[in-house]
């Protein structure tokens, strides 16, 4: 009896083992179809062009538990590029990865996203993102030094909030 590892029947349909029992496999170019796999079976398939489900997948991968590494070398991007996505994901929800988009009643999200293409900022989460991150690493230091100071001069500060009390 012949064994056949995974590997080499992967060389053949162009899959790559990203972790947690999942393959993802790309048809066409760098914007083609991305086709997800879970052990070996068909689970999903996005289209790269449109750049909101395109975010919404990757996410939804890294949430599985997929090598963020893996997966950034088969998609051709960046890990910080996911990172960010997981970011926005967790900050502002769903909302967060589609750049400020809102649909509009009536009409399908497909449409609203090429009709909108256009006028979506871009950056403005990722700066928003960034400001979030700075002000809860403020806030973090400033509760250490706090800490610290609280450790430090027990006297003085009891001392200060018997003061405060007749004022």
């Amino acid at each position: 009896m012949q064994q056949i590892t995974l590997i080499e029947s992967d060389k053949d349909n162009n899959r790559t083992h990203i972790g947690n029992g999942i393959s993802l496999e790309i048809r066409g170019s760098k914007n083609g179809i991305a086709i997800q796999y879970d052990y070996d079976r068909e689970i999903k398939r996005v289209d790269l062009s449109d750049k909101t489900a395109k975010r919404i997948f990757i996410v939804d991968l890294v949430e599985r538990g997929v090598n963020q590494t893996k997966l950034a070398d088969k998609l051709q991007i960046s890990r910080q590029s996911i990172n960010n996505y997981v970011k926005r994901k967790r900050l502002f929800g769903l909302e967060g990865l589609m750049n400020s988009y809102s649909v509009a009643p009536g009409t399908s999200l497909e449409e609203q996203r090429k009709e909108n293409q256009h006028k979506l900022p871009t950056g403005n989460i990722n700066q928003q993102v960034a400001e979030i991150a700075r002000k809860e690493r403020i806030a973090v230091e400033k509760a250490k030094k706090n800490d610290r100071i609280s450790r430090t001069c027990p006297l003085i500060l009891k001392s200060q909030e018997s003061a405060s009390r007749f004022l």
